[in-house]
């Protein structure tokens, strides 16, 4: 897997940084950067480790294996 790249911000989301309120999208898009390279990172370091990664897609509770195997868990016990 490749490594995360690093993240590029835009003029707006540098300026969102000194004043989030100047430009509350400028915010959140730096946020959701932020969030979707840590992300990256730690399903990279999972990979890495042999472990299991767990989320969601399109809204469907997944787990990505190791060797790079998508499963959907269908029902979630604790």
């Amino acid at each position: 897997m490749p490594e995360a790249e690093k993240v590029q911000l835009t003029a707006e989301e540098r300026n969102a940084v000194l004043d989030p309120f100047s430009n509350p999208e400028a915010w959140k898009s730096l946020w959701m950067k932020a969030g979707a390279c840590a992300q990256q990172k730690a399903v990279e370091e999972n990979d890495r480790l042999g472990l299991d990664s767990h989320g969601t897609i399109n809204g469907r509770l997944a787990v990505k294996n190791p060797d790079g195997t998508v499963t959907f868990v269908e029902k979630f016990e604790l």
